[in-house]
């Protein structure tokens, strides 16, 4: 038979829009799921491999710099910069490159091109420039933050792109030509295109703007289609999490180093950027070298610490979590090369100990680590380690380093859970990602009232630390009556018929981590569950009727897990055991 065809509903995440999960049958649109999540600070790994983040650009009227957005000012005897509107083709091979002319006649003198736009943090300004004639080139403008930050742009003819960054409060952006500050007096007549204001310390691919801010990515609302150790998408599906951790991605802020260095914007990221940092360890001898940040009497819990490594110099990364001050701790080492854990320490007996490495690719590695917590303060450390299995020194390697070799490292995050969930960047703030939630209501005509099944084939990262023992899928009526399936952290997976109370269970134990196939078929007294293609069991007393909702995550955020769903189908009719054999069959 083709179950693609007898199915009432096909759920193969490919297409998606803000709010909204395609489903590939019916093609009315009838069966579409409505998607939500708060917030812009969710990750996916996209089709290329990288970690793809929101990104925003804040600047208004980007390419159109004769725009009113735009302010033209002079200082002194200075002119205020004339503007004339696609002069010449874009690097993007447009004709929408603007001409500008500054007049600055003496070194006390400005003329500039304003936008006072407010950023809290670490911003980066670019933009494109280039000579108008010959006369213009090694000419000098400057490109500038209001309170201080500037860098000056040596005029060529070729187009290139300038960028400057400033932490703190930052106010008004500005292209302008300074005397003042080292920039050419007189007039300079240049090229101008696509200005750009962004969170973070370097410039990312340019995002054109009119009339209003623009963002690309996994923003609000938008489902995450993540391909993280696969080449087809799944579906990613995660509960609310909050990264505590400040400057994720900058070791020169809010870290303390330790007989260490950070040399900043070292290397290439996992989002395809060169803003990870390397970590060097200094040359004092036989001792520890680290960076640590301290997260200030966070709630109770099982708490999740996670770091991005590559190797350098130095083949093996390393982190370690303390909790209740220091009073537990617990330390693991990764090979860089193979993902091994190749060593664990701890101290204080810690509770909820476990350690995880994830394939990024491209030599990145992702080693999480969690620790229970019961009061006062939590210790992060990332570090470094020249062997497998390292002499420990208050569980962290102790070595003696030479001052230049070290490890390439990216994306702290520490989160309250037991378990790492996908990155959440943060600048000079924590962050929260909100719950990730698909789901169609209003659906009876697609869901069988008296029989049917509900097919999931879902991959899960982790099993024992699930949290609230998540619900995977389910079905339900206008009332209190549903059939969903939950990942216990046992391990188990188990089905439940419930109206009210639980009225039958039929359960699957020792699942593993990795892709399962599962499908709930249901008639009049009549049910069974199928997982990877084995009958875990049947249930014969019960009268399925009335649904009108189908759900990858459960309504209530308390059992929202993360799953990942590689496909979902729901049919009318109760297949034979036979089919559902052939149908959860990896």
């Amino acid at each position: 038979m083709s179950f693609y065809d007898d199915a009432s509903l096909v759920v193969i995440p490919s297409g998606y829009k803000t709010s909204k999960v395609y489903a590939e049958k019916p093609t009315d649109g009838s069966g579409d799921l409505a998607f939500t999540r708060t917030g812009d600070t969710a990750t996916r790994v996209n089709s290329t491999g990288l970690v793809e983040k929101v990104r925003t650009n804040l600047i208004l009227q980007s390419q159109t710099f004769d725009n009113a957005s735009w302010l033209k000012s002079l200082v002194g005897g200075a002119s205020a910069p004339v503007v004339t509107a696609n002069n010449t083709t874009a690097p993007d091979g447009t004709l929408t490159a603007d001409k500008i002319v500054f007049v600055a006649p003496t070194s006390g003198d400005i003329s500039q091109l304003t936008q006072n736009i407010t950023v809290t943090g670490i911003a980066n300004g670019s933009v494109y420039l280039k000579a108008f004639a010959a006369g213009d080139v090694g000419k000098i403008l400057a490109i500038r933050f209001n309170s201080g930050s500037y860098a000056l742009a040596t005029l060529t003819a070729d187009w290139q792109r300038f960028s400057v960054s400033q932490t703190a409060i930052v106010g008004t952006f500005d292209i302008a030509l300074r005397p003042a500050i080292g920039s050419s007096s007189g007039t300079v007549s240049i090229f101008v295109w696509g200005a750009q204001l962004e969170a973070g310390d370097i410039a990312t691919d340019y995002i054109p703007t009119t009339t209003a801010a623009v963002s690309v990515g996994p923003v609000a609302n938008v489902p995450r289609l993540d391909y993280l150790g696969s080449t087809c998408p799944r579906l990613l599906l995660e509960g609310q999490r909050s990264n505590l951790m400040l400057q994720s991605e900058n070791l020169s802020a809010s870290w303390s180093q330790i007989r260490s260095t950070a040399t900043i914007n070292a290397a290439v990221s996992p989002d395809g950027y060169a803003n990870a940092d390397k970590l060097i360890a200094n040359t004092d001898a036989s001792t520890t070298h680290f960076v640590i940040q301290t997260i200030t009497s966070p709630a109770a819990g099982t708490y999740a610490y996670s770091t991005f490594f590559k190797k350098s110099e130095y083949n093996f990364g390393c982190v370690r979590i303390s909790t209740n001050t220091d009073v537990q701790r617990f330390t693991a080492v990764v090979n860089l090369t193979t993902g091994e854990v190749t060593a664990t320490s701890s101290f204080g007996s810690p509770t909820a100990t476990s350690t995880k490495v994830d394939n990024y690719g491209n030599g990145w590695y992702r080693l999480s680590v969690t620790c229970g917590h019961t009061l006062g303060n939590i210790l992060c450390v990332s570090t470094l380690s020249p062997t497998a299995v390292p002499t420990f020194t208050n569980n962290i390697p102790a070595f003696t380093g030479d001052g230049t070799s070290g490890v390439f490292t990216w994306g702290a995050q520490l989160e309250l859970g037991a378990y790492a969930t996908s990155y959440i960047p943060t600048l000079s703030a924590s962050a929260t990602r909100g719950a990730d939630a698909a789901s169609k209501t209003g659906i009876s005509s697609l869901i069988g009232q008296t029989e049917g099944v509900l097919f999931v084939d879902f991959t899960v990262d982790t099993i024992s630390a699930q949290t609230n023992d998540p619900v995977l899928c389910y079905m339900k009526d206008g009332g209190v009556g549903e059939r969903y399936v939950q990942l216990y952290s046992t391990g188990n997976l188990r089905y439940l018929e419930n109206n009210g109370a639980t009225i039958a269970t039929i359960t699957k134990t020792g699942l593993s981590v990795g892709r399962h196939k599962c499908a709930i078929a249901y008639a009049n007294n009549d049910m069974v569950f199928y997982v990877d293609g084995v009958q875990i069991g049947t249930d014969t007393s019960g009268t399925p009727s009335g649904f009108s909702t189908f759900a990858l995550q459960y309504y209530n955020a308390a059992y929202l897990g993360q799953q990942k769903v590689n496909q979902a189908l729901l049919f009318k009719t109760r297949l034979t055991n036979a089919e559902l054999a052939t149908l959860t069959t990896l």
